[in-house]
């Protein structure tokens, strides 16, 4: 995850506490029966990949990733630690950019492609460096379009 972490701009982490890993068993009762909005539709939250926590009454923001729920995702490509990096930055890209949505760059657009759009821009970032490998290796599993990162060409 330090790599990850890495390739974002500090100036877009500023005022975030932290990033926490956690599964979805490990979430207490009441934030597992909490109901949440994603894109007009009603969700249970222990379904939900990640959280973003906006900061309140003195307490900074946050991010939290639900790890099981991740990797039940796509499970039998996360035994590569490439491929499990690239969906684990994908997920914190798309919270992080809640958190830049709220605290640098307010559009006034449904803040999920808000933060899709901050993901797929982050997720260039990451992805830059790495490309002569992942990107090969993500088209010869047909995951390519799993990711919401669009991945750079070799140009």
């Amino acid at each position: 995850m330090a790599s990850v972490i890495a390739t974002v701009p500090p100036e877009y982490l500023v005022g975030l506490r932290g990033i926490t890993l956690t599964n979805a068993s490990g979430l207490n009762r009441s934030r597992r029966r909490k109901k949440t909005k994603h894109r007009a539709r009603t969700r249970n939250s222990i379904e939900a990949l990640g959280f973003y926590r906006q900061a309140w009454h003195g307490q900074p923001a946050s991010i939290e990733l639900l790890v099981d729920n991740i990797i039940a995702q796509c499970p039998r490509a996360m035994r590569l630690a490439p491929i499990r990096n690239a969906f684990f930055a994908d997920i914190l890209f798309h919270e992080l950019g809640h958190h830049i949505h709220l605290t640098q760059a307010k559009q006034f657009r449904e803040r999920e492609d808000v933060a899709d759009d901050w993901a797929r821009r982050l997720g260039r970032l990451y992805l830059l460096p790495r490309r002569l490998y992942l990107v090969p290796l993500l088209k010869l599993l047909g995951l390519e379009t799993s990711l919401r990162m669009r991945l750079p060409s070799r140009a």
